[in-house]
């Protein structure tokens, strides 16, 4: 009974991060930026793939879009990064190393989310 009166804050709190996973497009930036903008930006990107920009991950390149919004295991992305064998592994061994765990994560759950901004 004396719990009674805390219910309405615990649904509140609750309620604060239903259906939010905190992960933006600008979360996962910086990883595009550091690993992958030197060859997949603005200036003769390579595959036609521009990671230097929300619209140029969705619309993706030669392949076809490099995620599938909400689903990150079809996502050619994901693919890549984590060299699942699948595609060519990127970043490609001779130009730089895997991503870390955590920046792997983050993209996993940027695209599972829906890919938004």
């Amino acid at each position: 009974m004396r719990l009674l009166p805390l219910l309405p804050l615990l649904c509140l709190l609750c309620s604060c991060g239903a259906g939010s996973t905190g992960v933006s497009y600008t979360s996962v930036s910086g990883i595009f930026k550091s690993n992958c903008v030197s060859c997949h930006g603005a200036k003769e990107p390579e595959s036609e793939l521009r990671l230097d920009s929300l619209g140029g991950i969705l619309t993706g390149g030669k392949s076809g879009p490099a995620v599938v919004p909400g689903d990150a295991d079809s996502s050619i992305l994901i693919s890549a990064v984590e060299d699942s064998g699948l595609v060519t592994r990127m970043p490609p061994e001779d130009d730089a190393p895997a991503l870390d765990a955590a920046s792997l994560g983050l993209l996993r759950r940027w695209v599972q989310a829906g890919a938004k901004p």
